[in-house]
Order: C-alpha cells, then structure tokens, then sequence
C-alpha cells in the first residue's frame, strides 16, 4: 500500500498505518513521528577557470573558423546533503548550466553569452566525484556536488588579457527541490540578486585564409606583343578573416616571374593589375583596376598596400551572420608587350628559381589592428604570410630574325668617359636628383642616367650594363620608363647644370 502527502508544512508530522478486517478488528501498531525541516537554497561556493590551462596558456586559444570547446568546474554546497542536487541523467539544459558573457565596454561582443546547454551548442554538464572545495571557499570542510559545463566558444569571440579579463563564467543550479542557485541562463539573470561569477579571457586570433587553398593561378597561354586583359583561373580569390580581429589592410607582394625552363626571362609584374572583386573583369583590367609596380630586376619587390577594403570579423555586418567575412580579390594580365631582349616560349611561374637561385613567390598579406585600452584608445598593427600564389603563363611568340651577335665596341671619346665617370660618381651620390628637378621632369634616377646614356652618348643597352655594372635587362627597363615620362632629349646644358659638387661641374662635349 503507497500512499502520497503533498504540501506538508514545515515541522513534526504524527503518522500511524494500521489495518482493519471485515469484522472491524484493527491491529495495533505504532506511531511515528516526521520532521519536516525548512532547506536553503543551494551555494555555489567555488567556480574554476578554464581547465587544464597549460603554462602558455594554451586552452585560451581559439580555433580559426571553427568553434572551441572550454571546460569550466564550479562546486556547489546543499545543507540537505549533495544527494538533494541533480546527478547522472537527472542533469538537464535546464538545471545544472554554465554561462559565458562579455562584459567588455568597449568592443563589439560585450552581451554575448555563450551557454553549457545543448540547445544553444554547448556539450552539457556531467557530475563528478563529491569533493570538498578549495580551502578558502564557504563550507570548506564539507562535501559538496563538483560539475564540470562545455561550453562552445566562436572563433571570433573577444579576446582580452590578464589585464582586460573580459569574460564572466557564470554558474546555476536547481536541486530536487526546485530550490536555485546562481546566474538563470533562461531569464539572464541572478537569482535572488546574488552575484557569483568569475572572470577569464581568451587570446587573440590572428588568422585567415585564401579561398580556394592552395592557390595556383593560370592565366593559360599568351602571345607576347599583344594586349591580352585577361582575368585569371580561377577568380576571384576570397580573403577570408578567420580570427577575433579586424583585417585593416590586405597587401600583395609580387615579384618579376622567371621561365621554368630558361630562368633569364622573365614576365614582369607590370603587365598586371588587381582589383576589388566588385569590379566587372574590365574594370579590373582597365582604369578601375590598380596596376602592379614595375621593378628593377627579379629579386625587386613590387609591393601594392591597401588593395580590399577593410575584412570585419565575426557577425559583423549583420548580413554576414553564419558566414566567415571575406572580400574577393581579381587579378588581371593585362599585356605582353613590354620586355627587353627575346622572351621565349615556355612556362613562366612563381615555383621556379630565378636565375640568381631565389624562388620568389606571390604573398597575399593582412594586417591586423588591437585596442588597447588604456586612458585612450591605441592601435597596433601586425603582419601574418599566408598562401602563395603559383602563377603560371605559358607564352606563344611570333617568329624574329635572329640578330648577328657583336663585341662591345664603344665609340666614345676619351671626353665622352670622363664624363660618364663623373655621373657615374654623381649618381653613385644621389646627386642625379638634382639634375632631375633642374629639367623639371619627375624622372628617378636610375631612369635618368639610362636614359642619358642611350640618347645623348648613344651607348647601347650591353654597353651601358657593362659600364655602369647593372643587369642589361634592368637598363632597358628604366631606359622604357624614362622615354614614357619624358620622350624629348635632356637638354646637354640644363643636365649638366649642379651636376657635380659645388666647385667641380661636368662639362658638356
């Protein structure tokens, strides 16, 4: 026989069970007396940080793109002894919960909340052996219930520092009673206004990524002499942000692309141009696109800065909630008509050694900004490498007349080499700029001089590499580049005027 009592007040109860037969004899039996007493409210009465913290504090790291389980412990004290709260499969979402929440001022994520409970992507809470919490906590020498919460933390939640621990670990509980403890994940709330929480942080990542990855682009096969605007294969290439901070610049490094085969020539990294993939391809090949920088030789860096706009990171904007934030990018070959010397018909790419033995391939690069908080607000920036873009080309070029190979024969007079020592000496100084802004023309220096040298003494391209000691192809170059920012000659008299020292000019022939 079961019978239930609900609702019973607190204090003595008088009970007596006994049974009567169909004569009416009742046996006898005895009473008994039960006390219902009054229970508090479980106590948290300690909460751990993240578990298992290594001495780098490695389990404060989180993983690009992709979420990151952390463990939180935290103990709890019943004066009903702990089998009055939950254990093993009486453990729900709803009570026994840990809760993360920002509370950083200052940036983006102060409100979030990230929760133990399976509903909100968490893996639950389990319940460990009794123990008796750290010495220090309330009720040190009593057993208490010890819970261990996972909670999934997002790739691009805050980061903070020792300094800056801007995240709460929030616990809650319910025993069998009904009776609660803590911070309700339901209401976000503290129950009966007691405060209990801890703080911890998370590191900052710096992380993204090229997409697809790995990266090789073909632009297929070319002729050489012609404008080609062609896009590459495959387009455009994503930028995608995979940390807890803002993308402020995305930069490309380039270099002059050596052939597989003869690793002499060379495709150079101004017969292209990069722009943001909004732009329609013709755009990017065209005036909406930024041109690469042509450089003085294979190991020259073309660096292009600021070439997207600035990548956000996590559910910023709004539209970008579920994605990873990203902005594409389009390359475009743009023509094949600028080179000196012979280009050959073979594969042109960034894998293969130049000739001087250096492999110098693409590189996207991002730059990050911090907050610092201090009485203002500073930004830092860094720099993170990432993919390398194989660029390959392959060229078709039309038939030439092969060129008689001759000796270097220069016809110069000894008037002539003197002269070329002084501005050899003069260049050497950088006082060539001083020529420059005389002729009021914005030509370099180097530019200058080849250009000196070819159309005033008539000295040919070998000849000048061999008398000023530079690579011929090099010459030719900015010898092309002169002609295109002034054709006419450099007047003998303006050039040689403040050429040479105060007391020493160059006199001209």
């Amino acid at each position: 026989m079961l019978q239930d009592f609900v609702d019973l007040s607190f204090g003595d109860h008088i009970f007596k069970a006994y049974v009567q037969n169909n004569w009416g004899d009742v046996n006898e039996t005895e009473t008994r007396t039960l006390t219902i007493e009054d229970v508090e409210n479980p106590e948290i009465v300690y909460i751990s940080g993240i578990l298992n913290m290594g001495p780098q504090g490695t389990d404060r790291d989180l993983t690009p793109a992709l979420p990151t389980p952390k463990d939180f412990k935290f103990y709890v004290y019943s004066d009903a002894g702990p089998d009055a709260l939950p254990r093993g499969v009486d453990i729900t979402d709803t009570n026994v919960v840990i809760s993360l929440v920002n509370v950083d001022p200052i940036k983006k994520g102060n409100g979030i909340h990230r929760k133990s409970r399976i509903v909100d992507g968490g893996f639950g809470c389990v319940r460990g052996e009794d123990a008796i919490p750290p010495a220090g906590s309330p009720h040190d020498t009593e057993l208490s219930a010890v819970y261990t919460c996972t909670v999934n933390m997002k790739h691009y939640d805050d980061y903070g520092s020792n300094t800056n621990q801007n995240w709460e670990i929030r616990p809650y509980v319910q025993d069998i009673f009904s009776q609660e403890a803590g911070y309700d994940p339901i209401e976000e709330s503290y129950v009966g206004g007691l405060i209990q929480f801890k703080n911890t942080y998370f590191n900052e990542l710096t992380s993204y990524r090229l997409n697809p990855s790995p990266l090789s682009l073909n632009f297929g096969l070319i002729s050489f002499g012609s404008s080609i605007n062609r896009i590459s294969v495959p387009s455009p290439i994503f930028v995608e942000n995979l940390g807890n901070k803002k993308v402020d610049k995305v930069n490309l490094k380039s270099y002059d692309i050596p052939g597989a085969t003869i690793n002499t020539e060379y495709i150079q990294t101004n017969w292209f141009s990069v722009g943001d993939g909004d732009l329609e391809d013709e755009d990017v090949c065209g005036a909406g696109g930024t041109f690469l920088e042509d450089t003085l030789g294979p190991d020259d860096l073309s660096l292009i800065s600021d070439i997207l706009p600035d990548i956000p990171y996590g559910e910023e904007p709004p539209s970008l909630v579920g994605t990873i934030p990203k902005e594409d990018l389009k390359i475009c070959l743009r023509e094949a008509t600028t080179i000196q010397g012979p280009l050959s018909v073979q594969s042109y790419s960034t894998t293969v050694q130049n000739e001087f033995g250096q492999i110098y391939p693409w590189e996207i690069e991002a730059e990050f900004y911090i907050s610092m908080i201090l009485s203002i607000i500073r930004f830092m920036s860094f720099h993170f490498e990432i993919g390398v873009l194989a660029v390959s080309i392959i060229v078709k070029k039309k038939k030439k007349k092969k060129k008689k190979s001759s000796k270097i024969k220069y016809n110069l007079t000894e008037q002539d080499m003197i002269k070329i020592k002084e501005l050899l000496e003069i260049f050497k100084k950088k006082k060539i700029k001083e020529v420059v802004k005389e002729v009021e023309v914005q030509v370099p220096p180097a530019e200058a001089l080849s250009k000196y040298l070819k159309e005033n003494l008539k000295l040919k391209f070998n000849e000048i590499a061999k008398l000023i000691h530079r690579n011929e192809r090099t010459i030719w170059i900015n010898y092309n580049n002169a002609v295109k920012k002034k054709k006419q000659f450099f007047f003998e008299d303006k050039f040689n005027k403040r050429v040479g020292t105060e007391d020493r000019k160059v006199n001209s022939y």
